[in-house]
């Protein structure tokens, strides 16, 4: 289950700050790429209970993709973020 969690992240981030972000970062200000952004992230997760924290995540993720510029970071914390998710869900730390 690492393993997906871990390329889902590399998967969600090659599309959602590798292409998303970096198109929108050309036709708006980064503010509103970073908004859109993790708008469109926490909307692909189709989860109200999830909403509102991958929304955060994924402004966290695209403010870390804009002060970089290395999209790799974002893989590497968006891989610790899953795995620890994982992690907590496994020893019924959130709701199954």
């Amino acid at each position: 289950m690492g393993v997906l969690a871990a390329l889902g992240a590399v998967a969600e981030e090659f599309v959602f700050r590798g292409l998303i972000f970096d198109r929108l970062i050309h036709l708006v200000p980064a503010s509103a790429s970073v908004v859109i952004s993790a708008l469109l992230f926490s909307s692909y997760h189709v989860s109200m209970f999830q909403l509102v924290p991958t929304f955060l995540w994924g402004v966290g993720f695209a403010l870390l993709r804009f002060r970089s510029k290395n999209l790799w970071l974002g893989i590497i914390a968006h891989i610790v973020v899953n795995i620890a998710g994982l992690l907590l869900f496994i020893f019924g730390l959130v709701p199954k």
